[in-house]
């Protein structure tokens, strides 16, 4: 069996140097998504760089922040990284129809659908 190696902007290769199709590299598709936490009715959320195959709350790449819906203050419902959301953005990510709300709400920052 071949062991695999996820690079962080979404390239991947296995350990003969090679990509899943044999040509050298593949591009995995990468999404900012949230990662459900908590309790049951007193849930909070991770925004993740996540492998577009990978279940909601399955296996990350990046954790990029947390959204609290319940906090009652404002600037205690959600701590983004602005610096590496940006980042993920810049090399391709696509993030969710919620987290683009949700940056869009917070961040100011506006993603291509």
């Amino acid at each position: 069996m071949r062991e695999a190696c996820i690079f962080p902007y979404g390239m991947r290769l296995d350990r003969f140097g090679t990509g899943s199709a044999g040509l050298g590299v593949s591009f995995v598709a990468v999404r900012l998504r949230l990662k459900r936490m908590g309790r049951r009715h007193r849930s909070f959320y991770r925004l993740n760089a996540m492998d577009a195959r990978n279940p909601r709350d399955g296996r990350v790449i990046e954790e990029l922040g947390w959204y609290d819906p319940g906090a009652k203050e404002q600037d205690q419902q959600a701590s983004l990284n602005r610096e590496r959301i940006e980042y993920w953005l810049g090399v391709g990510a696509q993030p969710s129809e919620t987290v683009r709300d949700l940056l869009k709400k917070k961040l100011g920052i506006t993603a291509a659908k």
